[in-house]
């Protein structure tokens, strides 16, 4: 896991993930998914409005809702330009 968050379950938080370190020059994103576990489906953990930055090196998302006194991990699997595949874990917390 990468970093882990905390989160109250009416909080909506932008976050921003940059991978310019990690992708080779002129290599851009290219597609992600993101898969939040555990799925609680009485009161989700939403991750939504997912877009890259202007160069396709970074990503900017927002998280919001959620169960009290849960955790989740966010896990970001983006594919480049060049094929490459990463997955990088984040956790979030939601408290009352």
């Amino acid at each position: 896991m990468i970093k882990a968050f905390t989160k109250t379950v009416v909080e909506r938080r932008r976050f921003h993930v940059d991978y310019a370190c990690w992708l080779d020059v002129n290599e851009q994103l290219h597609t992600l998914d993101i898969v939040v576990d555990p799925v609680t489906a009485d009161a989700p953990l939403v991750v939504d409005q997912a877009y890259p930055n202007a160069e396709d090196t970074a990503l900017v998302f927002y998280v919001s809702e959620g169960k009290a006194n849960t955790s989740y991990t966010m896990q970001m699997i983006v594919t480049t330009t060049e094929g490459q595949v990463k997955r990088d874990d984040i956790g979030m917390k939601v408290i009352p």
